[in-house]
């Protein structure tokens, strides 16, 4: 078995029982408990209050919504992690954290076609990334964007 097919493997079956895993360097990286942040003084990041920043709405699908259109030309899916070698088929990357470029590059990927169906996703339900993507496409003036809220682990998922 090839060395990427088992970090793929490894990758996948992290996602799916919840772990944040550092996709960049194929690593999972431990949660931290709330005891363990108030002992350091840090205050835990609460991934809800971010999407509640933005009082635009966005449309979430699941994976079979997703299965039924991903393949038509009028789609583009958009994985928004800051770094994935594992991509669900048919998709681009396109980081949106730490992204000056964010909406200018997804334009660039629909050749300023803001009426294309543009689908999002990250990692897993708990990851935040594709709803705050999406919210930042819908405010740039995007028409149709959708936000596939499983990500990797549930497109993998069995």
């Amino acid at each position: 078995m090839k060395k990427s097919t088992i970090l793929n493997t490894a990758l996948i079956a992290a996602l799916s029982a919840g772990a944040f895993v550092d996709v960049s360097a194929h690593r999972e990286v431990e949660r931290p408990t709330e005891s363990v942040a108030s002992k350091n003084h840090i205050k835990p990041e609460r991934p809800e209050s971010k999407i509640q920043e933005s009082s635009v709405q966005v449309t979430e699908i699941s994976k079979t919504e997703l299965m039924d259109i991903k393949n038509s030309s009028n789609v583009i899916l958009v994985n928004v992690l800051s770094a994935s070698d594992l991509m669900i088929p048919g998709s681009t990357h396109v980081a949106f954290p730490g992204n000056d470029n964010f909406v200018k590059d997804v334009k660039a990927k629909v050749s300023d076609n803001l009426n294309k169906t543009v689908v999002v996703y990250c990692g897993s339900f708990e990851c935040t990334l594709s709803t705050r993507a999406a919210q930042a496409l819908i405010e740039a003036g995007f028409t149709d964007v959708l936000d596939y809220k499983g990500g990797l682990a549930d497109w993998f998922s069995k």
